[in-house]
């Protein structure tokens, strides 16, 4: 049947399909996600609401960093860019539109949402790069960008896709030149990887590319450049800041977190089967360079200095940093854009060589369909989620809990967001807080610890049976939760 039929054209009209899907179902996502004639009440990620809060502290000018052990278990997990670049924008429209608090997620939501569109656009232009344009290049780096690993996190509150905006901004000069920038385009790379590592802190996949690549290829003088270039302003900046808790903050020092391997296991399966095109496509790159394995010492030489090299080592950079963050609980396959960005970039970069080989072609197209019937399973709503967690009662509760203090209590994390619940040092509860909890870390012993000691005048509860209630009583019930009052002969 293969034989019959122009396997190039049939590639490229089965990629035509998957990033149709792919583009359908972020679509529909997004559509379920945000609206600009009412505001939504949703999550787009995981423990959005710690950043949701943090960029509200920041419009407020208030401390960063603190001890997240201490009351109120604040933990502003990010770098300071994010926060103070998105309470930025959120300022200027808001001086413009004249917004209500409420709208604050939604505007940063759309910030991301501008910074994918902008990620998009330098990876094609990258890929025109490394192998001219073409629809196999567009419809492959677009299902990617918008495809099934990005998913929600294309539209929600975290620096992630803005933080890897830049690292490829960085990627792109260094290709542009080459891969032999001046020492002026070296500082200039420099400041754009400390600009990235500024959002996020763990942004150092590409710095560490570069930096490897400049070694293999001994541009010893180059490689100090860029190191000093960007190490200088991580010290400035860390030398500037003056919170005694902001490296240790950043990168989770004295934290619980516990190590399960499983949790590898579960995400390296989900990120292959999110990209099985891309990975597919690895594997026929493996089988191509095995039968080059003698290569002479003069296209060793040449092939370490080539663009298959340099993006070979930032695979495997970014294939060990996924294997390092993925044993802790929490982590996720979503946090591998800048491996699957890589990969993009090495199946680019041996296009030809894949589609010049017919046995290639048939393994790419089957796993193009395998592609195809997984988006099919999700638009039927067989297979992963259409629609975020909504909270549509809102204006019901806050008429339930209009007649408390500013002195109480939520064991809901969204309805502790500042704008949904008025009360005193709002906080909401860390990924960690469990196991901070657990192992008695936590000043007055957490929440659950003020609650026993009757620190909180309201308690408003959808699951009373996590706390001892002895110094409260039921003020009243309201839908699904219940509040209590702190009792009369109580003492704080």
């Amino acid at each position: 049947m293969f034989n019959k039929v122009n396997l190039n054209k049939l590639i490229l009209n089965l990629l035509a399909i998957s990033c149709l899907l792919t583009i359908s179902i972020f679509f529909i996502r997004f559509g379920n996600s945000i609206s600009f004639s009412h505001i939504t009440h949703v999550l787009t990620s995981g423990y959005e609401e710690e950043s949701l809060l943090e960029i509200w502290y920041n419009l407020k000018g208030e401390s960063s960093y603190i001890n997240h052990l201490s009351f109120p278990y604040r933990w502003k997990v990010y770098n300071w860019l994010f926060y103070d670049f998105y309470s930025l924008i959120y300022i200027v429209l808001n001086f413009i539109f004249n917004l209500k608090l409420d709208w604050l997620p939604t505007i940063l939501r759309l910030l991301t949402l501008a910074s994918s569109c902008l990620l998009l656009y330098l990876v094609l232009i990258t890929n025109k790069i490394l192998n001219n344009n073409s629809k196999f290049n567009f419809f492959l780096s677009t299902s990617l960008i918008f495809g099934l690993s990005f998913g929600y996190w294309n539209i929600t509150v975290r620096p992630d896709i803005i933080s890897i905006l830049f690292e490829i901004t960085a990627l792109f000069i260094f290709l542009k030149l080459k891969r032999n920038p001046s020492n002026l385009n070296l500082i200039i790379i420099g400041l754009v990887l400390f600009i990235a590592w500024s959002f996020k802190q763990t942004a150092l996949i590409v710095f560490c590319t570069i930096n490897a690549y400049l070694l293999l290829n001994f541009k010893i003088k180059k490689n100090i450049i860029l190191v000093t270039t960007c190490l200088s302003l991580v010290f400035l900046t860390i030398f500037l800041q003056s919170s005694d808790y902001y490296i240790s903050t950043l990168y989770f020092l004295n934290t619980e977190y516990n190590f399960q391997i499983d949790i590898l296991f579960y995400n390296s399966a989900k990120l292959v089967s999110k990209n099985l095109i891309l990975f597919s496509a690895l594997i026929m790159i493996f089988y191509l360079k095995l039968n080059k394995i003698n290569r002479s010492l003069e296209e060793l030489k040449k092939y370490i200095s080539s663009n298959d090299s340099f993006l070979s080592i930032g695979l495997i950079i970014s294939i060990l940093y996924f294997l390092a963050i993925n044993t802790n609980a929490g982590a996720s396959d979503n946090h591998s854009f800048i491996l699957i960005i890589f990969l993009n970039f090495l199946v680019i970069n041996n296009q030809r060589k894949i589609l010049t080989n017919s046995t290639l072609k048939k393994v790419l197209i089957f796993s193009i369909i395998s592609y195809i019937f997984i988006c099919i399973s999700i638009i039927s709503g067989n297979l992963g989620r259409l629609s975020p967690n909504k909270y549509l009662n809102i204006n019901e509760y806050k008429q339930c809990i209009e007649n408390t203090s500013q002195s109480k209590y939520i064991d809901k994390n969204y309805y502790r967001l500042p704008w949904i619940t008025n009360y005193s040092n709002p906080s909401v509860e860390t990924f960690n807080y469990k196991y901070e909890l657990k192992n008695n870390n936590l000043e007055h012993g957490g929440h659950e610890g003020l609650i026993n000691n009757g620190f909180y005048e309201y308690l408003i509860l959808f699951n009373e049976k996590k706390y001892n209630l002895s110094k409260y009583s039921l003020d009243k019930k309201c839908n699904n939760l219940k509040i209590y009052k702190l009792k009369s002969n109580s003492s704080d």
